[in-house]
């Protein structure tokens, strides 16, 4: 009688931990909660005159983002999950915001095309290029350049280190670590 006790109650215990690893989210509060640093999809480091901030993006947000009528959920589907995202910002920080628009027309060639050979990401003993390299191009709207970045064939669960090791913005090799248990969280949250 001991056993069945016991047997329900890690039942329980089994059943309670599923529900509370599923979140499901407003659209809203999901864009809130994958741009919240506290989460550990958010990383910045400030080098010199910049500011480099990389964002772990789901396919849940890819999926938002792509849609035309974002008031309707499109589901992710098993292609979407062997790719996996990030977003880069690269800022000028206030010292070298005068010079940021000359050094961007300076290197507007090396930041459209070239620096994808300069950015990998580690994840479980490999180390990937990007499968996907997109510049924003924001025509001076905005401070900095956003790059968008895929990558495919990952764990689900490892811990990515996304590197930077560039000579042309002159900030040496720098690494953003990803833990394994926030992106995974966060390919779990639901949309409402």
């Amino acid at each position: 009688m001991k056993s069945i006790v016991v047997n329900k109650w890690w039942y329980g215990c089994l059943c309670l931990w599923v529900v509370s690893c599923t979140i499901t989210l407003t659209p809203e509060a999901f864009l809130d909660w994958i741009n919240n640093p506290n989460n550990g999809l958010v990383k910045e480091r400030s080098i010199d005159y910049f500011k480099l901030q990389v964002k772990y993006r789901p396919n849940q947000y890819i999926k938002r983002i792509q849609s035309v009528d974002t008031t309707t959920t499109t589901d992710v589907t098993e292609e979407d999950r062997s790719t996996q995202h990030f977003e880069l910002k690269i800022l000028p920080n206030d010292v070298f915001k005068k010079q940021w628009l000359q050094w961007n027309k300076d290197n507007m060639y090396y930041l459209s095309f070239r620096l994808a050979q300069d950015i990998r990401l580690i994840s479980d003993g490999d180390t990937l290029e990007p499968s996907y390299y997109h510049v924003e191009r924001a025509y001076n709207l905005e401070d900095g350049k956003k790059v968008l970045l895929g990558f495919e064939n990952l764990k689900p669960n490892a811990d990515r280190v996304l590197t930077i090791d560039s000579e042309v913005i002159p900030i040496g090799k720098v690494n953003f670590l990803f833990e394994g248990n926030d992106i995974t969280k966060a390919n779990s949250i639901q949309l409402k």
